[in-house]
């Protein structure tokens, strides 16, 4: 490993990020999909949706989750996350992430036809009703 000394001017690569900034910006601006559970009435307690987020999400995206009764996780505690979130409401909204939620998810034994794939840019995540009442993960 080399160190520069103090004082030496180095460039230095911040590499990843190119790969990430997609995943991390799964809500566009006025976070569109988020506003869309609120209004489709998935968000009540007891009811609703738990939303979960990476760490890695975006300050907008961990506000949403913040003011919905969400929870913010790593890779390695979603899982307790995933078990907590049951508690407060019926479904989950794991994002944006849906890899890890999805890998989660299976691992706790949820069968992947109870998880559906959420996309923002379309009304109601392009899920029809019985589909987005039968889910049990919304990715």
């Amino acid at each position: 490993m080399r160190v520069a000394r103090p004082g030496a001017r180095k460039n230095v690569g911040a590499f990843g990020h190119e790969v990430h900034a997609a995943e991390n910006d799964v809500l566009p601006a006025g976070l569109g999909g988020g506003e869309q559970l609120v209004r489709a009435g998935l968000t009540t307690e007891g009811q609703g949706v738990t939303p979960i987020t990476y760490i890695n999400s975006t300050a907008a995206i961990k506000a949403f989750v913040g003011e919905h009764g969400g929870v913010v996780c790593t890779s390695s505690n979603a899982a307790g996350a995933m078990k907590w979130g049951p508690e407060k409401n019926s479904k989950l909204l794991f994002l944006p992430d849906q890899h890890l939620g999805r890998n989660t998810g299976n691992a706790l034994g949820i069968p992947l036809s109870e998880m559906v794939v959420w996309d923002p840019c379309l009304i109601n995540g392009g899920l029809t009703p019985d589909r987005l009442r039968a889910a049990k993960i919304i990715l």
